[in-house]
């Protein structure tokens, strides 16, 4: 039975992004709504109203009694709530007008577990498991109602608040949604560095970037790298890395350095710096003009407890 207050037309996939657009169209203006204002008694959308109000105050009771198993009482009180939408319908009948709408299915869906839990049980042993399942779909397809058939029911001041609601509501989804691209295009322009680990949180990859040789990425004990990726494919033509020297006793020794294309090398070089005088030891490599979205330095050796470089600079 309730299978059969559902049109196999309204199926068809075709007609969603129709009534997609439909929906966000009178989300924007309203304009079903205020057409249904100018048609209607005001005396009878006030009992409509109020009859909706206390149908979807029982349908949540109906909830709790059934979560909390007390079947019997919540199918009771699902029967109300039916009852009470029967009555906004008589007095508004024109809200479910169009057999093919999402608001005429639903009230279908309603009716049909009226027809299953009709003279339901007075124990709660003696409710079947069909009325359940009718009453958790009956409630399923009241709250797609209530956020139906809401603005059907306001008057003329109600529908202008609603109405500059809903306008304010997606004026912030867009602004958030142009801040979300906004900010992920800026992300993928912004070359980005990472590393292994660092030795304190003051002694970060970042300082080998930064431009000041005065600043150094301290790597933790042991072999560490440090990775820079490049937002697009750069035309690398020198490389020069300065070993760390602002930390004392802590700076590479052995260095390799790898190019990469996305996934595939496409250069490799290594060098040892001498160790520390007055002067930080400098690397220089030439990669020939080779293109590459990505840069490794790994530290192989280390003078001291751990390695450490002051910057890397890429032309």
């Amino acid at each position: 039975m309730m299978e059969s207050s559902i049109d196999p037309k309204t199926l068809d996939l075709r007609s969603i992004p129709r009534r997609w657009l439909a929906s966000l169209r009178e989300y924007w203006t309203l304009a079903d709504a205020t057409a249904s204002l100018a048609r209607q008694d005001a005396g009878a959308r006030g009992a409509a109203s109020r009859e909706l109000r206390l149908g979807w105050q029982a349908r949540d009771a109906a909830e709790v009694l059934m979560l909390d198993g007390s079947t019997a009482e919540a199918i009771g009180t699902g029967l109300r709530s039916a009852a009470h939408i029967e009555t906004a319908l008589e007095a508004l009948p024109d809200l479910a007008r169009d057999p093919r709408s999402g608001e005429h299915r639903d009230i279908g869906l309603v009716r049909a577990f009226v027809d299953v839990a009709r003279g339901g049980p007075d124990l709660d042993s003696g409710v079947t498991p069909a009325q359940l399942n009718a009453l958790a779909t009956a409630i399923r397809a009241e709250q797609r109602l209530e956020r139906r058939l809401s603005s059907r029911v306001l008057d003329a001041s109600g529908l202008a608040r609603l109405r500059l609601a809903n306008r304010a509501r997606v004026v912030a989804a867009l602004a958030v949604a142009v801040a979300v691209v906004v900010f992920a295009w800026k992300v993928a322009r912004t070359t980005r560095i990472e590393a292994s680990g660092s030795l304190t949180g003051t002694h970060g990859p970042e300082n080998a970037i930064d431009g000041d040789p005065n600043t150094d990425w301290v790597a933790p004990p042991g072999e560490a790298w440090i990775e820079i990726s490049y937002p697009h494919k750069r035309r690398l033509d020198h490389i020069r890395v300065i070993d760390g020297h602002v930390v004392v006793d802590r700076a590479a020794k052995d260095i390799r350095v790898n190019l990469y294309d996305h996934q595939r090398a496409v250069g490799t070089f290594e060098g040892s710096f001498g160790p520390q005088g007055r002067l930080p030891p400098v690397l220089t490599f030439d990669p020939a003009g080779v293109l590459a979205d990505r840069l490794r330095v790994t530290i192989k050796n280390v003078y001291g407890p751990s390695g450490a470089l002051a910057e890397i600079l890429v032309d």
